[in-house]
């Protein structure tokens, strides 16, 4: 039905457009006339058409593509599970090992320099050299349990002085004084000094002209807790042993 109604449209329709071109092949008397007609039948048989019209079903959803939709999204959407980092290890702490050796070499490299340090006359450093040197001996007298591995210490000193036989003698004390008022285990501490010399031909160098050496046997038995101007200029000067005294040697060059 709703097939014929669509007819009879298009038929009124073609009716509506020849009536306006020419109405007499419509049988009309004038385009008004034709147009009024056909427009009102056109109307009436547009609203038939729709109201016969069946309702179409709604087509239904795919579920493929819903499927092939949601495959996508799950795939674009899917991310690799975290895996958790392995715990960095805290950085260790590098320990310094202290070489005892070492350390008592500087300590007592160091009782020296704070016993006599500067420059002499000649703007020469008054410490002309150390030297520290171990061994071991079971029989010093410092050696209170009589361990059999007991370490001795032995220091020479060299010395730039160019000055007095006085002044030699006082910086020794000095230096004796450092060193056995604070360490009890040296062996012995040696110490030599130098002066400029001139030969019988005139050149000049530096020699030694005095040395001396103390022996820890004489320092264990000192009375260190005396104040140390005593020490310095009374006690030690009388307890060192000289090897050799050339200071005479050129006294044109030591002041007096």
């Amino acid at each position: 039905m709703n097939t014929l109604f669509a007819f009879v449209f298009l038929i009124l329709f073609a009716g509506f457009i020849i009536g306006l071109i020419k109405p007499r092949w419509v049988r009309m008397p004038s385009r008004k006339r034709a147009a009024t007609v056909f427009g009102v039948a056109i109307l009436v048989s547009g609203f038939i058409v729709g109201a016969t019209t069946p309702n179409l079903p709604k087509a239904a959803p795919q579920p493929v593509a819903v499927a092939s939709k949601l495959t996508a999204t799950t795939t674009s959407t899917k991310t690799e599970p975290i895996m958790p980092k392995p715990p960095v290890p805290a950085p260790q702490k590098q320990v310094t090992q202290t070489d005892p050796t070492a350390a008592t070499r500087q300590q007592l490299e160091q009782l020296v320099y704070d016993a006599v340090h500067g420059t002499n006359a000649n703007s020469q450093p008054y410490i002309r050299g150390i030297d520290v040197s171990q061994a071991v001996d079971a029989n010093n007298p410092w050696n209170a349990d009589g361990s059999p591995n007991y370490t001795r210490w032995t220091v020479d000193v060299s010395l730039n002085i160019d000055g007095s036989k006085s002044l030699m003698d006082e910086q020794m004390a000095e230096i004796f004084y450092s060193l056995y008022s604070h360490r009890k285990d040296l062996y012995t501490v040696e110490i030599a000094s130098y002066e400029p010399l001139i030969d019988k031909y005139g050149n000049q160098s530096d020699g030694e002209v005095y040395h001396a050496f103390f022996d820890g046997s004489d320092a264990y038995k000192v009375n260190w807790s005396l104040d140390k101007d005593t020490l310095v200029y009374q006690v030690l000067p009388g307890l060192w042993t000289v090897n050799a005294d050339l200071s005479a040697i050129n006294p044109s060059l030591l002041s007096k």
